[in-house]
């Protein structure tokens, strides 16, 4: 069956194919997810957010480079005595960079600080908090 009325359809064809209910499977990111309520209760989850500014200072730089360096980060570079930048490739080929600021006494510390536990949760595909857990444990 031909569409029509599109400009660009006129080679396209429908293909109507019949699947039965117990072979349907979800699909979410390019992968089948067995149980859609699994898939929802994983979108559905919160997220938290860290801006509690003494949480956040009390981050120590040395304890974020061992955390990193545990992880699979490599330490591409360093700025002065001022930060330094870690990166990360994964195996889908997408990389990940983290600056992380290697004094504390910055007064944008806590964003800075801030701003690398969003990155790693983001290429972690972990909450902030079990990242924080991680690090200053």
């Amino acid at each position: 069956m031909s569409l029509q009325g599109s400009p660009g359809t006129e080679n396209k064809e429908t293909v109507m194919v019949y699947v039965p209910h117990a072979a349907l499977k979800f699909v979410h990111c390019g992968r089948y997810e067995e149980d859609y309520a699994a898939h929802w209760s994983r979108r559905n989850a919160m997220k938290a957010v860290i801006r509690d500014l003494d949480v956040l200072k009390a981050i120590e730089p040395p304890q974020v480079a061992t955390y990193l360096q545990a992880n699979g980060w490599n330490q591409e570079s360093m700025i002065a005595d001022k930060a330094s930048i870690w990166i990360q490739k994964t195996d889908a080929g997408e990389e990940f960079d983290i600056l992380l600021p290697l004094k504390s006494e910055f007064t944008d510390f806590p964003i800075l600080i801030s701003q690398v536990i969003e990155n790693l949760e983001s290429a972690e595909d972990r909450s902030q908090l079990e990242i924080i857990s991680d690090i200053i444990n």
